[in-house]
């Protein structure tokens, strides 16, 4: 018998870099995305982003509060592996697990 194969439902990866310029990553691939289109995404979530309080900042929102619809992958990062350095942003966090570094939001 075979049995259908189990999908995931991952939450869109989003990144807000200054300017502002933003990228999202989810099951259509990465892609550039507009300032008030990664803002609607940012606030209807549920979003993977890398530090969520900048995030918000560079769309001009406030911080948000702890959200079970916004994923921060930092704080895993810190939860997983407390003792180890990471700069708190996408790039940073891409170093710290031997990635290479990101190059433009997308």
């Amino acid at each position: 018998m075979n049995a259908p194969a189990p999908s995931l439902d991952l939450a869109p990866a989003l990144v807000v870099l200054p300017g502002p310029r933003a990228g999202v990553a989810d099951e259509g691939g990465a892609r550039p995305v507009r300032p008030p289109n990664a803002r609607d995404l940012f606030e209807a979530g549920p979003v993977l982003v890398a530090h969520a309080g900048m995030t918000a900042r560079r769309l001009g929102l406030n911080t948000p509060p702890r959200s079970p619809r916004i994923f921060d992958v930092l704080e895993l990062f810190a939860f997983v592996r407390p003792a180890a350095f990471c700069a708190p942003s996408a790039a940073g966090l891409a170093l710290a697990l031997g990635l290479p570094e990101p190059r433009g939001a997308a």
